[in-house]
């Protein structure tokens, strides 16, 4: 029915005369006990995924923040190892560059297709999950300088909220790639940050800006200004203290956490596998096209 403002609202009557198939009671408890071993699989990979990046930012905290790990002691008020140095982040990036966010559909500028990264994405996409909802096609000279590839990151550097500062980052695998399956870079209110891989891990690059974000020693370059946060790269770039290790000790880091990436894509791959399979179960199980009986004892 449509209330006072104009808008269409529904209410119980119109719930009331809704008819819906329902199998009998028992099938429905067997139709729920196979989901809900789909269900029980993809929880538990999803504890392996929060662990796994629990563990990877331990082992930086460790090694880098303690200096437990490496047998030394780390700190920019302290004295540094051999080989170790302390310094700025714009020493040790070797490219960075706005996002963009090209438009919806094709034209004679604006030829070239693919996927756009948004800060609302990173979360997931460090849980190696992806999002193929946003394609849009973008002029192919903004392409051919923002397309992302293993070892970028996408940092957030626009938008923000009361309750989430700007800086959230991920790191781009190759795992994350082969799931966009096509072009992809970061969107317009995000950056494109490339290591200088001769001075500095990729790896510890993005546990270290998520350190200074876990830690809020980022929150001091956000600026708020009519209702919407910026960050202030280049400021954070020019005045951030860092502790640029000796590269011996980031590809020790390397060769320990790098599998734990890897393993979290694998994952997400298994769960968008398994999440596909019992979403086209469900009405094949409802209309009886599929008996429940040969699922039971089935192998997930």
């Amino acid at each position: 029915m449509v209330g006072a403002s104009g808008r269409q609202r529904a209410d119980w009557q119109y719930f009331k005369n809704i008819k819906i198939p329902l199998p009998p009671l028992h099938l429905q408890r067997q139709i729920a006990a196979v989901l809900g071993r789909y269900d029980s699989l993809l929880e538990n990979y999803q504890v392996q995924i929060a662990t796994l990046q629990a563990l990877a930012h331990e082992v930086y905290r460790e090694w880098f923040v303690r200096g437990r790990g490496l047998g030394v002691i780390v700190g920019v008020e302290k004295e540094l190892p051999v080989g170790w140095r302390k310094g700025k982040l714009r020493e040790v990036l070797d490219f960075y560059i706005g996002g963009g966010w090209g438009q919806d559909e094709p034209d004679d500028a604006h030829t070239v297709g693919g996927h756009v990264v948004r800060g609302t994405d990173i979360p997931n996409l460090k849980k190696g999950q992806v999002n193929l909802d946003v394609y849009r096609y973008h002029k192919a000279s903004n392409m051919a300088s923002r397309e992302l590839r293993a070892g970028d990151i996408v940092f957030e550097v626009s938008g923000g909220s009361t309750d989430q500062g700007l800086g959230r980052n991920v790191l781009i695998t190759d795992e994350a790639l082969a799931k966009f399956g096509d072009k992809v870079m970061p969107a317009s209110f995000c950056k494109l940050i490339r290591a200088d891989q001769v001075k500095i891990s990729p790896y510890y690059l993005q546990q270290l800006l998520d350190h200074l974000l876990e830690t809020q020693e980022m929150a001091q370059f956000e600026v708020q200004s009519t209702g919407i946060s910026n960050f202030q790269f280049e400021d954070f770039i020019d005045y951030q203290p860092v502790i640029i290790p000796a590269m011996e000790a980031m590809n020790r880091f390397d060769k320990l956490v790098g599998p734990m990436y890897k393993k979290i894509g694998i994952l997400s791959t298994q769960m968008a596998t398994l999440r596909a399979t019992r979403d086209a179960l469900l009405p094949r199980l409802l209309s009886g096209q599929l008996a429940v009986e040969a699922l039971e004892t089935a192998e997930i």
